[in-house]
């Protein structure tokens, strides 16, 4: 019996493009650099100048200057990635936080809402409405 290796993809220049600007900081690069992170990855220089231009007609990238740099969207994405690297802790006393939702039956979109806000604030939901 031979063990089953998952088939790894390359890299689009679409996402090359994305984790080189999102990895750098200010988030802005000449095009002539992207290019060269494309190649790193065998992406053809055409296959990444296309990419950008696509990128910027549907609002991921803006083109100022002869620079490319993230959205108003990507930038706060790359702000929660350098947060989720380098989070903000303070020394445990070793007490415990409980929150505990009593609320009747709530819409589904607060209920997504408290989730997306509980796990922000590093709390896991030990069964429902307890975190």
């Amino acid at each position: 019996m031979t063990a089953h290796t998952p088939e790894i993809r390359p890299l689009t220049a679409r996402s090359v493009v994305l984790s080189t600007l999102l990895g750098v900081h200010p988030p802005r690069l000449p095009a002539r650099y992207l290019v060269r992170a494309g190649e790193l990855f065998g992406i053809a220089e055409g296959t990444i100048r296309v990419a950008l231009s696509r990128m910027v007609t549907s609002g991921d990238l803006v083109q100022t200057d002869g620079m490319y740099g993230l959205s108003a969207r990507l930038l706060a994405r790359q702000t929660r990635q350098d947060e989720s690297r380098l989070p903000h802790t303070r020394p445990w006393d070793g007490a415990w936080e409980i929150a505990v939702i009593t609320a009747e039956r709530r819409p589904a979109t607060e209920r997504a809402a408290l989730r997306q806000a509980m796990s922000a604030l590093r709390l896991a939901e030990l069964r429902e409405g307890t975190w």
